[in-house]
């Protein structure tokens, strides 16, 4: 159908679909925070046309809060270590939302600092084979993959399993796993048992 359109009808065709795809794109909660454009190369033109958000601020409001209601302190500072130290993390929950949501809480966790890594909140099925990347990631994927040879041959990453409250090692580069100091987990334990308490 695109080849019977006129070249002016294509052109306004072309733009309307990468003006709907951006404004689809900018809905999506993209991880890390930051502003976010749609580059778009077209063959024989040397410079790239930027697509910015739509107008009005998009503000993306978490509850910091979801890791608490899928982890212990105890695991959520383990994950917190393993981010700090820049390891591979893999995320699973059988709920296809939390991984997004608790990545984006963690992250806020650890500001000022930033993860400067790649970083796929959910990975669609059909890229499984991400979990054998040699880069450091942050991935997150449905729990069903558990079972799949992909899954138990990963190497050197830190598992995260959301629906057993469970963080394991699989780390092979480093003799043990990171954690933070003593004194600062302690501090960390103590707050948090004064917010249950309150």
């Amino acid at each position: 159908m695109y080849g019977l359109l006129s070249e002016e009808e294509r052109e306004d065709s072309f733009w309307e679909t990468i003006e709907d795809v951006a404004n689809k794109l900018f809905l999506i909660p993209c991880l890390p925070e930051g502003l976010l454009s749609l580059e778009v190369t077209l063959p024989g033109f040397s410079s790239p046309t930027i697509i910015m958000p739509p107008g009005g601020d998009l503000h993306l409001v978490v509850r910091l809060n979801y890791p608490f209601l899928c982890l212990s302190v105890d695991n959520i500072l383990k994950v917190i270590a393993a981010l700090l130290s820049e390891q591979t993390i893999v995320f699973t929950s059988s709920n296809y939302s939390m991984p997004a949501l608790v990545i984006q809480c963690l992250l806020s966790y650890i500001s000022p600092f930033e993860w400067c890594h790649s970083i796929v909140p959910t990975v669609p099925d059909n890229f499984i084979d991400i979990l054998g990347a040699p880069s450091i990631n942050i991935l997150g994927c449905h729990s069903n993959w558990q079972e799949s040879p992909e899954f138990t041959n990963i190497d050197d990453a830190v598992i995260v399993k959301f629906d057993d409250d469970v963080v394991e090692s699989k780390l092979s580069s480093v003799s043990s796993f990171p954690e933070l100091p003593e004194a600062d987990r302690i501090r960390v334990k103590t707050q948090y048992q004064e917010i249950l308490a309150s």
